[in-house]
């Protein structure tokens, strides 16, 4: 359970640095970047979801 906290706590914050890195740069010279980082956004919340979903099926067994 505590696991399932930090891990969420090291995603949040993760997402929050990739969405500063997106607010902040100049959009016309590193939309590749951007992109890469709304991959990992993406993938961010992907493994959120499933985390969520594995701890929550965790408790009932």
């Amino acid at each position: 359970m505590l696991l399932g906290i930090l891990l969420q706590i090291y995603i949040n914050k993760t997402l929050n640095e990739n969405l500063k890195n997106i607010e902040f740069w100049p959009v016309g010279r590193s939309i590749p970047r951007i992109r890469l980082n709304n991959e990992s956004y993406i993938f961010g919340m992907a493994a959120l979801i499933f985390f969520i979903l594995v701890f929550g099926l965790l408790q009932f067994f």
